[in-house]
C-alpha cells in the first residue's frame, strides 16, 4: 500500500525543515519492497514558495484527495512560527482526512493552534 506524505510549507519556511524529513522518507521508499510512500510538497495555494533562505520550491495546493500523513514544516517567519490562524485552519480543515500530523521544529506552534481550533469546534 503506498501512502501519501504531505510537507506544508509556507512562506519563510525552513529548508531544512523540509528536505531532512522528505530525503529521509524518499531514502526510506529506495530501501523497502515496492513503492511505500508518495510525497508531495504543498502549500495553501500551490505555486512557488520562498524558503528563509531564499530557494523557492514549487508547492500543490494542500487540497485535494484524503492522504495518510502531514509533516508541518516550520520557519523562522515570526507570523508562521507562531501559528497563525491562517495556516491553522488550512490544517484543521484537512485534519479529518489525515491519519497523522508531525511537524519539526517551530511547526509545532502551527500543530497547537490547530488543537485550539478542533477543540473549540468541538465545544461548539
Amino acid at each position: 500500500m503506498t501512502r501519501e506524505i504531505r510537507f506544508l510549507v509556507h512562506p519563510g519556511f525552513q529548508l531544512l525543515d523540509l528536505s531532512g524529513p522528505l530525503a529521509a522518507f524518499e531514502a526510506a521508499g529506495r530501501l523497502a519492497a515496492g513503492d511505500p510512500y508518495r510525497l508531495r510538497v504543498v502549500s495553501r495555494h500551490g505555486g512557488r514558495v520562498r524558503s528563509s533562505a531564499g530557494l523557492e520550491v514549487v508547492a500543490e495546493p494542500i487540497e485535494g484527495a484524503a492522504f495518510d500523513t502531514l509533516v508541518v514544516t516550520g520557519g523562522a517567519s515570526d507570523r508562521y512560527a507562531a501559528g497563525t490562524s491562517d495556516e491553522a485552519e488550512i490544517v484543521a480543515t484537512c485534519a479529518t482526512g489525515i491519519r497523522r500530523m508531525a511537524s519539526v521544529c517551530t511547526g509545532a506552534f502551527t500543530l497547537e493552534a490547530v488543537m485550539d481550533l478542533v477543540l473549540d469546534q468541538r465545544r461548539g
